[in-house]
């Protein structure tokens, strides 16, 4: 526990001295058995001071000499301002009789030092006490001021009258004898101690009754003062609120109408531009997307369903033996050793050709459809085959897709090959047909199929479909991703897609050929514009320019490379 032993306020300090010491206080340890000595000084000069050093003299019992002890005290301290230091002192449980302490050097904050001191050191005394009653009102009336003046001031500290004549100002300065002012707040020494009677602190108490009412008095004006400015405030608050709402308001209504505009208007003319732009240039897949994705604007609907159908048009056809080509004046182009598909170097007015395991089928610009080749299944009985816009072929099934978007087919079909029971299909756009399945696509991309279950992802809505062989399926989604059955991705940002066998075709935006496996027979192509898929699972692929390239080796290789102009008339 540690106690006060003794803590003696004197106001003594030196003349020559910057600084003021204020309390000497020591502190007893009982549980350590160590005694502190605690030092309050003030800074009285005008120098900022970093840093001070005091020699102290301790006067203990039992000892002929007193203790010597150097304790330095490094801090900032301004003028004005007031600081302390603590220390141990090493004298056991012996009584401290007294204190003398010099002043050994200061540091100021411009590195000035300063050792010139005087070395007599100040020993503190009792000067002339206040009686308990008048010190302690002056106490509370000190803690209560808050300016110095002249008669009437009040002041942090108590005046001191010294032996020797010389006095401490109630604001903490040395005055000599014959200073009847002080030189820091220019009060009279008489004023000074005349504070400290009865009579003058009674006044200075109602003196400062009347501080209070006027200050309280201030503060009620303040406050009414700050809820006036607080109602203004609010008033300010909401007009800034009611006018920010209708500038966001506004903005709001800015963003709207031009995400409107942007959506309804230039979005879509965008789109549909875009679609005209590559109706144009005969790249029919990007330009059925682009009709597509521009909605009802204009006559996109309309665009959209002729682009589909001439992105679905086959140039060539070929069934394992025999190959076909439509010309660009619709007469078609055949190799084969069989007189019976020979006949359809005959054909005019042909616009797409399709071919199945041992028929070939052509499509004529008025919608009618004309087959040569075995007929076992009735895959070339196409009376009934009329405003045709587009075909397809299984091994022995033919499907066509009327202009009225639903679909006909004629062929091998029985409970569990359902592939020609399509008569319940409507408004369909694209067509696709294998040995196992017929396929169709409506207007907003949904799948529809004549199998139990499509390998395909019904939940997806498509672009493009095909399929070929047994199992295999290819779609482009929407977000035009070519997609395998398997799930597999195989290509972004196509614009039409094929599959045989196991693996699939794309043609991305720059009409390349990608695909699914790892050898691409098409790598160095350019201008896509069709990619054909025959029942034996070769592939073939047109380009703009006409010309025709096979992916593998089949029958009449060098008479189909050497053609130019397929389906340029198209």
């Amino acid at each position: 526990m540690v106690l006060v032993e003794s803590s003696e306020e004197y106001r003594v300090c030196h003349p020559d001295w910057p600084i003021d010491l204020l309390r000497v206080t020591v502190m007893h340890d009982e549980l350590r058995q160590e005694r502190y000595l605690r030092v309050k000084f003030q800074n009285v000069g005008e120098k900022v001071i970093l840093s001070l050093r005091l020699r102290f003299f301790v006067e203990v019992e039992q000892e002929e000499k007193p203790l010597e002890l150097v304790h330095a005290y490094p801090q900032r301290i301004s003028p004005g301002e007031s600081g302390g230091l603590s220390y141990s002192i090493a004298v056991g449980n012996r009584p401290v009789r007294g204190v003398l302490i010099q002043l050994v050097s200061v540091t100021y904050a411009g590195g000035e030092r300063e050792e010139t001191f005087s070395s007599e050191g100040i020993a503190y005394q009792t000067g002339e006490p206040i009686e308990p009653e008048y010190r302690m009102a002056f106490q509370f009336l000190a803690g209560r001021a808050q300016t110095m003046v002249l008669e009437r001031a009040v002041h942090r500290f108590y005046p001191v009258s010294l032996d020797n004549g010389d006095w401490i100002c109630s604001c903490g300065r040395y005055c000599l004898q014959g200073q009847a002012v002080c030189p820091r707040c220019n009060s009279e020494k008489k004023t000074v101690f005349h504070l400290v009677e009865k009579k003058r602190l009674e006044y200075t108490r109602q003196w400062l009754e009347k501080i209070d009412e006027q200050k309280l008095l201030k503060e009620e004006q303040n406050i009414r003062k700050f809820e006036q400015r607080k109602l203004e405030h609010g008033r300010l608050y909401r007009r800034r609120l009611i006018l920010l709402s209708c500038v966001l308001i506004s903005l709001a209504a800015l963003v709207c109408s031009g995400l409107l505009y942007y959506t309804k208007s230039y979005y879509p003319n965008k789109l549909y531009e875009n679609g005209l732009q590559a109706l144009g240039q005969r790249r029919y897949g990007e330009a059925y997307i682009c009709f597509s994705k521009a909605g009802n604007y204009r006559d996109a609907p309309q665009q959209a369903a002729q682009a589909v159908i001439l992105r679905d048009r086959k140039s060539v056809a070929y069934t394992g033996a025999d190959f076909a080509a439509v010309n660009a004046d619709g007469s078609v182009t055949v190799f084969s050793d069989n007189p019976v598909f020979q006949a359809a170097a005959s054909w005019t007015d042909i616009v797409s050709l399709s071919a199945g395991k041992e028929h070939l089928v052509g499509l004529h610009s008025d919608g009618t459809v004309v087959a040569v080749g075995s007929n076992v299944y009735g895959e070339c009985n196409l009376e009934d085959f009329s405003d045709i816009v587009s075909i397809d072929t299984g091994p022995y099934h033919t499907v066509g897709l009327k202009s009225d978007g639903t679909v006909v087919a004629v062929g091998y079909s029985n409970s569990l090959n359902r592939v020609c029971d399509v008569g319940e299909w409507k408004g369909i756009v694209s067509v696709a047909a294998s040995a196992t399945q017929t396929m169709g696509l409506t207007s907003d991309g949904t799948l529809v199929t004549t199998a139990e279950e499509s390998s395909l992802d019904d939940g997806e809505h498509y672009f493009d479909i095909d399929c070929t062989g047994i199992t295999y399926e290819v779609g482009l989604t929407r977000k035009q991703k070519a997609l395998l059955g398997s799930g597999e991705e195989f290509a972004s940002g196509a614009v039409f897609a094929a599959c045989a066998q196991d693996v699939g075709y794309a043609v991305n935006p720059s009409y390349r050929v990608i695909t699914s496996g790892s050898a691409n027979p098409f790598l160095e192509l350019q201008d896509v514009r069709e990619i054909v898929v025959s029942e034996t699972g070769d592939v073939f692929c047109v380009t703009v320019q006409g010309t025709v390239r096979s992916g593998g080796k089949v029958a009449y290789q060098r008479q189909m490379e050497a053609l130019t102009g397929i389906g340029t008339g198209n």
